[in-house]
């Protein structure tokens, strides 16, 4: 039998193979499976699998319905290697999360304790599966500017008006702009870009502007064959530019979707009417906001104000300030009550602007959920943001917050692999992996994502700071010390106070921790200080009564991040102890 992975299966695996190449991908009752790809495809939506954890599917695949024992696995996937038991049960963990698989109440794979794994559902060739199940994965790769002048502003504003109609298109998963802007001008290969981002098709374009008229031609790739599907071409007067705009998006979201589904159109989104410098300042909000640090999230706030002195209705710069302030709430750069209540008002405004903004329930979401600890108002709003505006990746994302705090960890990557696979090069979304894989106490795993998201925004500082706690509480103690010393010379003294107490609390150096405490209560009495910080330090360095404290504080003030309590490493200490379901209940979480 033909077979053209590397990756060996063993011997009692290979007895129960069926009659054709697993490699060339097979069906796990309703998941579709494309081992080359690394991908599982769902109904719910598309996930990605590392090599090792696919070799360790396409195993248990070949043996489908047998128990195959841990050393069989461990032989056929990594040879005679020494490999840890740990690396096998993430292997199945992540296989699980891809499936969307409950370990309890398994429906594809089944733990026989002692024994080893078996595969329940049946396996069946991909072909098994209609083409139409699995949706077109779009990049729109940022549009070139020929103009040979300063009109960049006039590509980046097709760009991101296409991305926004396409992606109001439910059959079609669009790549988010964050990620497509990462390939400006690049010079790599169109199939490998479009491998690195999982996309089955890709639409590239260019814009020049001669005088008073604007051209713009684009064309529709189909990645796998490198067929040109349909081209276009579009030339009318400079001082037409917002009809162009919105002519164009439509043309292309209508032709574009035909093409997919056989000539069968949609209808997009209505596309923003600015002027070419009010779209400028909305782009850069955009920009900014995806870079996530509380310097550029406050830069994003003022560029969406620009936007609102010319447009004061402009929904989704308003829904852009109240997701801004969101963020400043988490950080703790603000305070809780401020913050939420600025979001409350613009994201209404944008509800009242534009019933139909995505961008606004997902702001309105994350205030219920945040601040309000109304988690059934915060699921409503998360499913309308979602219903809306299936491609926008803070809606997925909101989904996984909902799903975490609760314990619901499978639920919660799945949802967060929606957005990045929307958005993969994202770097915030890339922090927020982390943020889920510590909460998961998956730390080794954390360390790497964190790591990804410096690699996409190397100056982040909250990057650094949550790789700093990772390692900390992965036990790499020296590695944490020194990752926090980078930040030393521009940090905030706050930040840097809390995270030293909490590295050394967890190294156990229980007097440094103590010192370290001390000198952050001490900052609490000069100037604002998250109280949230103060308790995770606080409880890091053995003080308990300190750090129900500083909880309660935090609590009363409705610190935004007090809804991960029922599952912050940080508290772990205090989870036995009596006081700590009173905390719960408080949030709402018992």
């Amino acid at each position: 039998m033909k077979r053209s992975s590397p990756l060996p299966l063993g011997s009692a695996a290979r007895r129960h193979e069926p009659d054709y190449a697993l490699d060339d991908g097979f069906r796990i009752g309703d998941r579709n499976v494309r081992p080359r790809e690394g991908l599982v495809e769902s109904p719910g939506g598309n996930a990605r699998v590392e090599p090792r954890a696919m070799a360790v599917l396409l195993c248990l695949a070949g043996a489908a319905g047998r128990v195959v024992s841990r050393d069989e696995l461990v032989a056929s996937v990594w040879g005679h290697a020494y490999v840890t038991d740990d690396a096998l049960t993430r292997c199945i963990s992540q296989l699980r999360r891809a499936l969307g698989d409950d370990r309890r109440r398994p429906e594809f794979l089944e733990t026989i304790p002692k024994r080893g794994y078996r595969l329940l559902a049946a396996v069946s060739p991909s072909g098994a599966i209609p083409a139409a199940r699995a949706p077109a994965v779009l990049l729109v790769l940022p549009f070139q500017n020929l103009s040979g002048r300063d009109d960049d502003y006039l590509a980046d504003g097709v760009t991101e008006l296409l991305i926004a109609r396409l992606s109001a298109l439910p059959p079609l998963k669009v790549i988010s702009r964050t990620t497509a802007m990462h390939y400006r001008s690049s010079a790599r290969p169109l199939p490998e870009i479009a491998a690195e981002v999982g996309a089955s098709h890709v639409i590239e374009g260019s814009v020049l502007r001669s005088s008073e008229q604007l051209q713009v031609v684009v064309q529709l790739i189909e990645t796998a064959t490198d067929t040109h599907l349909w081209a276009g071409s579009y030339t009318r007067s400079i001082g037409d530019l917002l009809i162009i705009e919105n002519e164009i998006s439509q043309a292309i979201a209508i032709e574009l979707h035909g093409q997919l589904r056989g000539g069968e159109s949609g209808t997009a989104a209505a596309a923003p009417a600015l002027d070419p410098a009010t779209l400028r300042d909305y782009l850069k909000g955009r920009y900014f906001f995806a870079r996530r640090s509380d310097a550029d999230v406050r830069k994003a706030i003022s560029c969406f104000e620009s936007v609102l002195s010319v447009q004061p209705d402009f929904a989704p710069a308003l829904a852009g300030i109240a997701e801004s302030f969101i963020l400043l709430a988490l950080y703790g750069t603000e305070p809780a009550s401020t913050a939420f209540e600025q979001a409350r008002a613009t994201g209404a405004r944008a509800l009242a602007a534009d019933p139909g903004c995505a961008e606004a329930h997902a702001a309105l979401a994350g205030i219920a959920m945040f601040h309000d600890w109304d988690f059934s108002t915060a699921g409503e709003h998360a499913r309308r943001a979602l219903d809306l505006g299936p491609g926008y990746p803070m809606s997925h994302l909101i989904q996984g917050d909902l799903r975490v705090i609760r314990g619901d960890f499978i639920g919660a990557q799945n949802a967060l692999g929606q957005a990045l696979a929307m958005d993969p090069l994202n770097p915030g979304l890339n922090m927020n992996l982390g943020d889920f894989l510590m909460l998961e106490r998956r730390y080794p795993e954390a360390v790497t994502a964190l790591e990804r998201a410096l690699d996409l925004f190397p100056e982040s500082a909250p990057m650094r700071y949550r790789l700093v706690l990772a390692l900390a509480l992965g036990g790499e103690h020296a590695r944490a010390a020194r990752e926090l010393d980078t930040l030393a010379a521009t940090a905030d003294p706050v930040r840097q106070a809390e995270h030293a107490t909490i590295v050394s609390g967890l190294a156990a150096h229980r007097d440094e921790a103590r010192a370290g405490m001390k000198a952050l209560l001490r900052l609490a009495n000069e100037r604002r200080v998250s109280p949230w910080a103060v308790a995770r330090a606080c409880a890091a360095a053995g003080a308990v009564d300190e750090a129900y404290a500083w909880l309660d504080r935090a609590i009363d003030e409705r610190s935004s991040s007090v809804i991960f309590l029922a599952v912050a490493p940080l508290f772990d200490a205090l989870r036995d102890d009596a006081r700590f379901p009173a905390r719960l209940r408080r949030i709402g979480l018992a």
